[in-house]
């Protein structure tokens, strides 16, 4: 893998060995973040967890490139990357948004990537016309409810702005019709809101009845009051600490997400050297495009360079001005 960018004022060109996992090894601000941002933005358009912050926009790569425009390239066996037409995604990051937001975002999460309970019968049902007609035909209750939610989700925000603009009219006057499309567009964004409802209580009850069935590994739902949803580790409880909520997203991407399209991406945090050993056996059993580690320290008791190649990083990282 050869790697060529100008994020974070990366000055040369980097030459990885083959190998679909990275770990790359060097004292705090020797480049290595440096190197993980230009891979994971030219595979998947996005860099996420920028020195320890949330996901970042596209926009906000520019920011992190020395010059007016981020440029990253990484080449494989012929192939050129870019992130301008991104190919894979960051599962891991994709799986911690899930988790450390709210409930609705963790069974938004499930329902949008909950494949594999598509065979596990539920007994989820849903006030709509021909509901069972959209099961046969989605395939599954999960892409029932995924395919409804969504067209719901479009007509109240297709409602709520004929609202908003027949009530803009009517604050200058009082024109024939407007009265009677705003009364119309009070009805339709009324219906869109109840299914949308109907739709968010009918997936919540449909996680809660799969994640009872099928197996999940390690993992643990837990169901609180109305739509509150936590995951955690069997045994550890709800609340995750740091490096938990990181083993917790990895088990969720490795359970939801296809390997053909998977980055692993593990995020930059500190993790002793135990914890690091083991998330590091846990990330070697998963099949993905690439997974990719960075620490300043080494892991205990596990032979790193027998399952993973090792990239030790000593990069002269210069100011955009070269000061």
């Amino acid at each position: 893998m050869i790697v060529r960018s100008n994020l974070k004022n990366l000055p040369e060109i980097i030459d990885i060995p083959e190998s679909r996992y990275i770990f790359l090894h060097g004292p705090n601000g020797c480049g290595k973040s440096a190197v993980v941002h230009s891979i994971e933005c030219a595979l998947t358009g996005l860099v996420a967890d920028a020195a320890g912050r949330d996901i970042k926009s596209k926009a906000y790569i520019h920011t992190l490139a020395n010059g007016p425009e981020a440029h990253v390239e990484v080449f494989h066996e012929g192939v050129a990357y870019n992130g301008r037409k991104p190919r894979y995604h960051n599962v891991v990051a994709d799986a911690m948004a899930a988790i450390s937001g709210t409930g609705t975002a963790l069974i938004q999460y499930m329902l949008e990537y909950g494949a594999r309970f598509d065979d596990v019968p539920s007994g989820v049902s849903l006030d709509y016309p021909s509901w069972d007609k959209w099961v046969a035909a989605e395939g599954s209750e999960r892409r029932a409810l995924l395919r409804i939610q969504r067209a719901a989700g479009n007509a109240l925000r297709k409602a709520r702005a004929e609202v908003k603009d027949a009530q803009t009219v009517l604050k200058y006057g009082e024109l024939d019709g407007i009265r009677d499309l705003l009364a119309s567009a009070l009805v339709a964004e009324g219906e869109a809101k109840a299914l949308k409802q109907a739709c968010d209580e009918a997936a919540l009850a449909w996680l809660k009845e799969v994640t009872q069935v099928a197996p999940h590994g390690v993992l643990q739902f837990y169901f609180g009051k109305g739509s509150e949803v936590r995951l955690g580790l069997k045994g550890k409880g709800p609340v995750p600490s740091g490096a938990e909520m990181v083993e917790c997203a990895i088990h969720l991407a490795a359970l939801t997400r296809k390997p053909e399209e998977s980055v692993y991406v593990l995020p930059d945090k500190a993790y002793d050297p135990q914890r690091l050993a083991h998330l590091l056996r846990l990330l070697r059993l998963i099949p993905a495009i690439v997974v990719i580690a960075q620490s300043p320290i080494l892991p205990d008791d596990y032979d790193l360079e027998k399952f993973w190649v090792k990239v030790d990083v000593d990069i002269h990282i210069t100011t955009g001005d070269n000061r």
